[in-house]
């Protein structure tokens, strides 16, 4: 089983409005590919974009997320597990290249309406990605959008309160 995962978005998660999450990449983090025969690469370093990574490991070589393994929901840290996601993929990218399917696959939509909403009172319009900034900054802190890091992409399916 991957390491668990911590969610502020159970309800989003739990209602498939939220498929995906970023990761900051950690100092030491490696990770895996696959090819298509099924040979495992050797351990990579995140420098740039990749894609169908097989396994995130922390510095001591232990996995951290893998696909197609199971991980708990915690709501928060210390927190006891709400349920189960399956990974189903993984990449690396810059953080502001988050695309618009990408933000709303985070969860954002509950959030967009209510800017949304505020946005009808005045001519300012928020795309997903401008209320997908606005989370980060409300979980991460004020200008760590700016920073724009290398992230974890993952990707998941909700499969229950049953590790399945």
């Amino acid at each position: 089983m991957s390491q668990a995962l911590i969610f502020k978005q159970i309800a989003e998660i739990e209602s498939g409005k939220k498929t995906q999450t970023r990761r900051v990449v950690k100092e030491g983090e490696a990770y895996t590919t696959k090819d298509i025969h099924g040979f495992i690469s050797h351990l990579k370093y995140p420098k740039a974009t990749d894609f169908g990574i097989w396994e995130v490991v922390t510095p001591s070589v232990r996995t951290k997320w893998k696909r197609g393994e199971t991980s708990a929901m915690l709501p928060g840290r210390g927190k006891k597990g709400v349920g189960f996601v399956r990974i189903t993929s993984i990449r690396l990218e810059r953080l502001n290249d988050i695309s618009e399917q990408d933000a709303l696959a985070e969860g954002i939509t509950e959030i967009g309406m209510q800017l949304y909403q505020y946005s009808k009172l005045s001519d300012t319009r928020f795309t997903a990605k401008d209320c997908y900034k606005m989370l980060w900054e409300n979980i991460n802190g004020v200008g760590s959008w700016e920073k724009n890091p290398l992230v974890w992409v993952i990707g998941f399916e909700y499969i229950g309160h049953e590790k399945g």
